[in-house]
């Protein structure tokens, strides 16, 4: 309510900020699994970290619809995508054994923050403002730059071709 009565667009226009950033994010996949081959998790998780809180600063002082849907839909979206895909691939490269367990403890982690972070969201738009809501969550993006820094590359065997299986000889 506070952004349809500031922005003056309606609850469609409104949502549409959020629809795209999730759709950002997804389609941001590609592109972050081959910027993850060329540089690592780590550089590209914290690229996307500083990216996504650029996106939520920025989107704190627009004064358009227009400007929060390019800030925060887009230039976050990019930054979340760029986030979520070296945190997968970081989890699966380092388990071998119970990998697909650990991949779907890191996969529960959106959604555990999502509920988590919901009410302290909600605190701080009901009595600060939405824009402070925003650059909360600016600086916490922010902060996942020291999550994206303990990434480390991991050591893998070469992929050695099992042996043909020879009969013995009569």
């Amino acid at each position: 309510d506070p952004l349809i009565e500031e922005m003056g667009g309606g609850r469609g226009q409104t949502s549409l900020a959020g629809s795209l950033l999730v759709a950002t994010y997804a389609f941001t996949g590609p592109l972050a699994s081959r910027l993850v081959t060329r540089f690592g998790t780590r550089k590209v998780a914290m690229a996307g970290a500083v990216i996504a809180a650029a996106g939520l600063g920025l989107g704190s002082v627009t004064r358009s619809l227009l400007g929060l849907i390019v800030t925060y839909s887009v230039i976050t979206g990019v930054g979340f995508g760029l986030m979520y895909i070296p945190s997968i691939v970081a989890v699966a490269n380092h388990f071998t054994r119970q990998r697909s367990l650990a991949i779907g403890i890191c996969l529960c982690g959106a959604g555990v923050g999502t509920f988590a972070l919901s009410p302290l969201e909600t605190f701080i738009t009901q009595h600060y403002g939405w824009r402070w809501g925003l650059l909360s969550l600016a600086l916490l993006s922010l902060g996942c730059c020291v999550c994206g820094a303990t990434m480390t590359r991991v050591a893998r065997q070469p992929w050695l071709p099992a042996q043909p299986q020879t009969a013995p000889e009569p």
